[in-house]
């Protein structure tokens, strides 16, 4: 996240919460009973810079393919259930129409859930403008971009993402930053997704480092090998 002194994010409508607002600061614990929300606030937070950007988390298939999660589908790993798809779990009771998750910093963004009958819109207000990511199954696992499929996105006449120059895999607004999202539950996709971009995580100057330390320990253990070769020879002899 983009940290400023103080920042507020109101949420209605969405998962388990009807309506509130918490002030946030530079680092904060969150201590409550359970079932009062706390996850859902962390989750808001990641899915506020855009739910359908990338994450580092990855599922492999049968055939050993790899695919990077959405955020929202990141989510869906957790909240889903037996046979279930699609993410109606977003919309709180799974059943309202409109869902906002609103961050207020150094300006306000808000990201909303319209959903009519079968789908979801994904909008994202910034800027004095509507952004359309996305439309998603309600109970489906179909996410398509193009035009908004329900009516109540349609009236706020939202732009798409390739008017702007942005990819909806990789757009994260700048007024909020990036962020992530971390559950236990979550750690073999983690996984996944670090043991296939290894090089890319680390990058090329770690992988020369790991390189230099691997050599220096094989010449150590070379010397060592021929130290204590040497040293038994000498003994022998001395023996004789």
């Amino acid at each position: 996240m983009v940290w400023c002194v103080r920042y507020f994010v109101s949420i209605r409508d969405f998962r388990g919460i009807a309506e509130g607002e918490i002030e946030l600061s530079r680092v904060n614990i969150i201590l409550e009973p359970n079932n009062s929300g706390k996850s859902t606030i962390l989750e808001a937070l990641f899915l506020a810079p855009n739910p359908l950007r990338s994450t580092p988390y990855a599922t492999i298939d049968a055939r050993g393919v790899l695919r990077r999660l959405r955020a929202v589908d990141v989510l869906q790993v957790l909240h889903g259930t037996l046979w279930s798809e699609g993410y109606a779990f977003l919309l709180r009771d799974y059943r309202e129409h409109r869902c906002e998750i609103r961050v207020r910093a150094t300006e306000e963004v808000s990201l909303l859930f319209l959903s009519e009958k079968e789908w979801i819109d994904v909008v994202i207000s910034s800027a004095g403008r509507y952004i359309f990511m996305a439309s998603l199954g309600k109970y489906s696992n179909n996410v398509t971009d193009g035009t908004p499929k329900t009516n109540l996105c349609r009236p706020l006449n939202p732009v798409l993402p390739g008017s702007l120059g942005i990819s909806n895999l990789t757009y994260v607004n700048e007024a909020i930053g990036d962020s992530l999202y971390f559950h236990p539950s979550l750690t073999t996709y983690a996984w996944n997704y670090f043991a296939s971009a290894w090089a890319e995580v680390v990058g090329p100057g770690t992988t020369r480092l790991v390189a230099k330390s691997s050599a220096r320990s094989s010449v150590r253990t070379t010397l060592t090998c021929s130290w204590s070769h040497s040293a038994a020879q000498d003994q022998r002899s001395t023996s004789t």
